[in-house]
């Protein structure tokens, strides 16, 4: 991570949420002198940077989320789960809802665009996030992993 961060410029920073003031500047400081993720946080952190909001950035500037796409509304309703009860809404949000509901992975890959990209950004997010859990998880959930039901 921190390796890929070095070949980045300033401008590659600036395109994160939340990188505002100047702290584009210190995390590329931070990038260059630090040797581990904690001492770019601890480097990177002050009064007015929290260590949650420094982590939020440097992991989005892995994952390459930028503000664009927080910019633009959600292409997509994406369903987890549900139950007896939810299955009666979910018909029902099929009709009224304003955005597309998908429950499964190809149905964004189907509709191209914006929508695959996304998800494609979110199956990144989650291959990543796997990798924090206790029981370590494969990389590829978001696409083998079924909708959870119950009665």
């Amino acid at each position: 991570m921190l390796a890929d961060f070095r070949k980045r410029d300033k401008e590659y920073f600036l395109r994160l949420d939340d990188v505002t003031e100047g702290l584009e500047n210190r995390i590329v400081r931070a990038v260059t002198e630090a040797i581990s993720l904690d001492e770019l946080y601890s480097a990177i952190k002050t009064k007015r940077y929290t260590f949650s909001r420094v982590r939020r950035i440097i992991l989005s500037a892995y994952l390459e989320i930028f503000s664009e796409y927080s910019a633009l509304p959600p292409p997509y309703i994406r369903v987890l789960g549900f139950n007896e009860k939810g299955k009666d809404i979910l018909k029902a949000a099929n009709e009224k809802a304003s955005l597309p509901i998908i429950t499964r992975p190809r149905e964004a890959a189907e509709r191209g665009g914006r929508m695959a990209e996304i998800f494609t950004l979110e199956a990144k997010a989650t291959a990543v996030f796997n990798l924090t859990l206790p029981e370590k998880r494969p990389g590829n959930t978001e696409y083998t992993d079924k909708i959870v039901t119950s009665s």
